[in-house]
């Protein structure tokens, strides 16, 4: 698996594992996943580690702090372990993007002090626009909170919006994650991949395989040069969605 410098300390391997799967079934929407071990995760990360994956993408949503305690313990039992890289996501729903830095040194708590890499919006803005976000975001990264900035299902007009705030601010809009693959290809035609190739963002895809239908959906999403997130509930199924890369 091959590397892909975004930034010259923000070097991705191709593929990202996702960590829904590790929110240990808190909160009803996390009641999908599987609850695994931590003996479980320990596999499947140490697995990640091993083929190649050096980052890891989490999110407050997942179990309320649960994915990401769970993730730092596990990186923590790691022997030497390679470079990587967290990202994990900022819940918008029902708040103001002052909750933005109001909340950041629980995200901080959660991960055990590991550094986030990326921290992203979850998905489009509720109670605050983009440009209130983007600028709360910045504060972050002027604060030495976080190292850069990236957004979840954004539309291309938001993308377009935040991508020019945060311009004006001198930092860029490192990535979009959003909902991609070879059998959900909406953003081919709305805009949202034009838009990011046009800015230069990077595109994260989460459900490359739409749960395990598609055998090469991770395959084919690398040679269109976006990068996938994989969630798996055990080692197998990672080294069979990495077949190929």
């Amino acid at each position: 698996m091959h590397n892909i410098e975004l930034k010259s300390d923000l070097v991705l391997s191709q593929v990202g594992l996702g960590c829904w799967q590790f929110s240990k079934g808190i909160g009803r929407v996390n009641k999908r996943c599987k609850v695994l071990t931590d003996k479980e995760i320990y596999a499947i990360v140490k697995t990640a580690l091993n083929k190649g994956i050096n980052w890891f993408d989490t999110a407050e949503m997942y179990g309320w702090g649960a994915s990401e305690r769970v993730l730092s313990k596990t990186l923590k039992l790691m022997l030497d372990p390679p470079k990587f890289y967290i990202m994990t996501k900022w819940f918008p729903s029902f708040r103001t993007a002052k909750n933005i830095i109001k909340t950041i040194d629980e995200r901080i708590e959660a991960l055990g002090g590991l550094k986030i890499d990326l921290y992203q919006i979850h998905y489009k803005p509720h109670f605050s626009s983009v440009v209130a976000q983007m600028e709360a975001m910045a504060e972050l990264v002027q604060m030495g909170k976080i190292k850069y900035i990236g957004v979840s299902n954004y539309s291309a007009k938001d993308l377009v919006k935040a991508h020019s705030v945060l311009d004006k601010l001198g930092l860029p809009l490192i990535s979009n994650q959003i909902y991609y693959s070879k059998l959900h290809r909406n953003p081919e035609t709305d805009g949202t991949l034009d838009a990011a190739k046009d800015l230069g963002i990077k595109i994260l895809a989460w459900s490359p395989t739409e749960g395990g239908k598609l055998k090469d959906g991770v395959k084919w999403l690398v040679d269109q040069g976006v990068f996938p997130i994989v969630g798996v509930s055990n080692p197998s199924q990672l080294r069979e969605n990495l077949k190929g890369i």
